[in-house]
């Protein structure tokens, strides 16, 4: 299958998740979404929207985590989960070994669930993979968005790294926030 990788940014950055993963309350989520101009209060009327606050730590087991997880997502019938972030959710596991095996019940669950989720991991400052080194080898894809200064002006890049099943550009591509969303150099009208 060849991918525009407009096509998939638009998909997967235009569309209303069905939920979010965070570790920020529902009311600080919400009223983020308000400064940018989106109204996410029909949609919870409607209980077709919730944002979890998945604070992991020592004391919220994995297992508990996952259920839910589970729980919300059949809640709201959902077909689009966002994590944000996932680095933030396991940092306040101890050992990298239970930051894996949560990130893999996370992935396993997501699984099950067979919506469309997109993780977002962050990556340190200089560094070139995520935080802990493991997220995107479980993942089905892997979107790298950067913001770098150039002669004085920030630029964003994009890249696609991963992304199971299909045959996506290789191209580091230049992108834009705009009224009309994310667009890529390439493709801008």
């Amino acid at each position: 299958m060849d991918v525009n990788p407009d096509v998939l940014i638009q998909e997967l950055f235009h569309s209303i998740p069905s939920f979010i993963l965070n570790r920020e309350t529902e009311g600080k989520i919400l009223r983020e979404f308000d400064q940018l101009g989106m109204d996410f209060s029909p949609y919870q009327r409607r209980n077709e929207f919730k944002v979890l606050d998945m604070s992991i730590g020592e004391e919220m087991e994995m297992e508990d985590a996952a259920s839910e997880i589970m729980d919300a997502a059949r809640t709201v019938g959902a077909d689009r989960l966002v994590i944000d972030s996932l680095s933030s959710m396991v940092s306040g596991l101890e050992s990298d070994q239970k930051r894996r095996r949560y990130v893999r019940v996370i992935y396993r669950v997501l699984e099950r669930l067979g919506c469309t989720s997109i993780a977002i991991s962050e990556i340190p400052t200089l560094g070139k993979g995520t935080n802990y080194g493991f997220e995107e080898f479980l993942a089905d894809g892997v979107i790298v968005l950067r913001s770098e200064y150039e002669e004085n002006e920030l630029k964003r890049r994009m890249e696609i790294l991963k992304m199971r099943g299909s045959n996506h550009s290789r191209e580091v591509q230049r992108y834009y926030l705009t009224d009309n969303g994310l667009e890529l150099a390439k493709y801008r009208v």
